[in-house]
């Protein structure tokens, strides 16, 4: 029988959660070609630098004194190990499929503060061939799994602090215009 995590593993999985969140949306403004339609690239970007800064405030605020509020929204032992496995799972699929679109070394943690503007890479995209457009309908698909898939996890955490609304808001977005750039 798996063993209850301890308050501060649950509090490093959960801004571990919110880093991974925010390095998979970080690669869609980074990389939109295919995911998104191109007339919506700049105010995604432009978007991105409002929401960027949410994902460090929310790191900071989850700690073991968030710990009640947090066990009152259902985001403690059992249960948030099965929520974040979902994710996880969701995520490891993503990054089976499409690992160089998702390239970690490129993408700031939401823990760590930003060194450059939201709008610049922090270093230079890895260059990939162009995939075939089933490839592509999977990525996108794969992707809204993965964002879908952390819902739960992001709609709890909004309960208690308000910029988990905030990057909830934004990945809704994100998620719609997978959905426009998948229907042409």
């Amino acid at each position: 029988m798996p063993i209850p995590l301890g308050v501060d593993e649950e509090m490093r999985r959960l801004r571990e959660f919110v880093d991974h969140l925010c390095a998979l949306l970080q690669s869609v403004v980074e990389h939109p070609e295919s995911v998104v339609p191109g007339r919506h690239h700049e105010t995604l970007r432009l978007a991105w630098g409002e929401v960027l800064a949410q994902f460090a405030s929310l790191a900071e605020s989850i700690n073991s004194n968030a710990r009640p509020s947090l066990e009152a929204s259902g985001l403690v032992g059992f249960r948030l190990r099965f929520e974040l496995g979902v994710f996880d799972d969701a995520r490891a699929r993503l990054l089976d499929q499409a690992p160089e679109l998702f390239c970690r070394e490129s993408i700031p943690a939401a823990t760590q503060p930003a060194t450059q503007p939201a709008t610049q890479p922090a270093t230079q995209p890895p260059r990939f061939p162009p995939k075939p457009g089933r490839w592509w309908r999977r990525t996108r698909w794969l992707l809204k799994k993965c964002l879908g898939a952390g819902d739960v996890v992001l709609g709890s955490l909004a309960t208690i602090f308000p910029p988990a609304e905030i990057i909830s808001q934004f990945k809704e977005g994100v998620e719609q215009s997978i959905d426009l750039a998948g229907d042409h």
